[in-house]
């Protein structure tokens, strides 16, 4: 009987060893997991923050993004503005210069021609003093010298109007060429200016492209 007390005894603080040790283990299981959950839980929150910086880092790189392209597109269309002034003042130089020299001309051409004048003046005066000396020969020399001068004189005004008009062609041909190479260069220009931009942009949607896949 006392053999039999002592090992229900010895029996009962087995399971109560037992008992105390899977109490043990439970508390300690428990304890795990809330270290785990808080180290779950503070990773979470370090990821979001990464997350979050991340997010804020790209948004502003972004934003630089824009601030740059837009100074760009700026930069490039003052850079247009520029060029259209001038060449619209080199158009407008030139326009003057030919307006100038025309003028020169045209007084140039007036000056010889009152030379032509007073020499024809002076010329009749001394026809009419050899005539006063000499009238009989003089009537006929006189008439066939007038006659003569008169053919020339038409005939050099004729040459000096052809000339005259020759120039002036030439002239507005020359012109009408400038013209059309300067239209010719600026529309040159608009289209280079206009694939610039094209390809920049194309550039940059590219750029944009491979920094979303990058981040991604």
């Amino acid at each position: 009987a006392e053999n039999e007390r002592k090992r229900r005894e010895e029996e009962r603080r087995a399971e109560e060893e037992r008992k105390r040790i899977e109490e043990e283990e439970r508390i300690a299981e428990v304890e795990r997991q809330r270290v785990a959950a808080a180290e779950a839980a503070e990773n979470e929150r370090k990821r979001r923050a990464e997350e979050e910086r991340r997010d804020e880092e790209e948004r502003r790189a972004e934003v630089e993004r824009q601030r740059v392209a837009a100074e760009e597109r700026a930069a490039a269309e003052e850079a247009a503005e520029n060029e259209r002034k001038r060449q619209e003042d080199e158009k407008r130089i030139a326009e003057e210069e030919r307006k100038r020299v025309a003028a020169e001309e045209a007084a140039e051409n007036e000056r010889k021609r009152r030379e032509e004048e007073r020499r024809a003046e002076e010329e009749r005066k001394r026809i009419e003093e050899e005539e006063r000396i000499a009238e009989v020969e003089r009537q006929r020399v006189a008439a066939e010298e007038a006659a003569e001068n008169e053919r020339k004189r038409r005939a050099e005004e004729e040459r000096r109007d052809e000339e005259e008009r020759r120039a002036e062609v030439e002239r507005q041909r020359v012109a009408a060429e400038e013209r059309a190479a300067a239209e010719e260069a600026a529309e040159n220009e608009r289209k280079r200016q206009e694939d610039e931009k094209r390809i920049a942009e194309e550039e940059r949607k590219r750029v944009a492209a491979e920094e979303a896949a990058e981040n991604e």
